[in-house]
């Protein structure tokens, strides 16, 4: 997306139109653009290629709720470049 080398491919995220590897922090500013946000929500990072819109509750626990989920990675697809890299983590 930005045109910088990635270094960290463990870090990456699949882009969500073509799937090659792009940084993750690129994903999040892609994410964040297109997302309109009310006070006191933000862009957090879900897990299995989901980002989500969250609000936090109130007190000092760090509750929060997930108001809108944001589908970023396609929901099953196994990337070549994620398969090469889960080869070399699973070695050590």
């Amino acid at each position: 997306m930005c045109g910088k080398p990635i270094f960290d491919m463990a870090g990456a995220v699949a882009d969500k139109d073509t799937g090659e590897p792009v940084h993750f922090d690129c994903a999040l500013e892609r994410v964040a653009a297109a997302e309109p946000l009310e006070a006191g929500e933000k862009i957090v990072y879900l897990g299995a290629g989901c980002f989500g819109v969250v609000g936090f509750k109130s007190g000092n626990d760090g509750a929060f709720v997930v108001k809108r989920r944001i589908r970023w990675e396609k929901e099953g697809d196994k990337q070549p470049w994620r398969r090469e890299i889960s080869s070399y983590i699973t070695k050590i």
